[in-house]
């Protein structure tokens, strides 16, 4: 993959990120979508506490796995802060 197709490939995930977090915002704007934003926010962090040490070399799987929770509670955040921010 060349510079260019990274670079696109980053502005994409960039973009998807954003309109993601803006959309959980509006859903976090009501009580109800805040509970179960908040829930799958415990969820994640849980899921990761249980996880085994993976050691000096983890596995590329593993290193996914971590990288895409870190995201999605990334996410979560954001978007939960911003409803509680707009109200």
């Amino acid at each position: 993959m060349n510079e260019q197709d990274r670079l696109e490939v980053v502005a994409r995930l960039n973009a998807l990120r954003r309109l993601m977090t803006s959309v959980l915002a509006i859903i976090a704007g009501e009580q109800r979508g805040r509970a179960q934003l908040e829930q799958l926010l415990e969820e994640i962090e849980a899921v990761q506490d249980q996880e085994e040490d993976p050691g000096v070399d983890p596995s590329l799987a593993f290193m996914i796995q971590t990288k895409t929770d870190d995201e999605m509670k990334s996410i979560l955040s954001a978007a939960l802060e911003r409803a509680r921010s707009s109200s």
